[in-house]
């Protein structure tokens, strides 16, 4: 699941590249250019924004499924085995 979010994240990147290109949109009235400006750089900080924070919670869901599974694997077993278990 986490590396399905970095991917997701690493994608949005690309929002970034698309924001910038809508800001250098040539041939435009001055108040249009300014506004499409603005926008280009609101959008695309937004979405740098997105990717650090996608990244930031797939790597967290990587490092529960690993805390998981060591967990998983050493605890439980040893638990149900005193405990009279299987």
């Amino acid at each position: 699941m986490g590396e399905g979010i970095v991917g997701v994240a690493q994608s949005s990147a690309d929002l970034a590249g698309l924001a910038r290109t809508l800001g250098s949109v040539a041939h435009q009235p001055p108040a249009t250019a300014a506004a499409l400006g603005w926008l280009a750089s609101a959008w695309g900080a937004g979405a740098l924004r997105l990717e650090e924070d996608l990244m930031s919670l797939g790597r967290s869901s990587e490092a529960a499924g690993i805390l998981y599974r060591l967990t998983d694997s050493n605890a439980i077993p040893v638990s149900a085995a005193t405990m009279g278990g299987p």
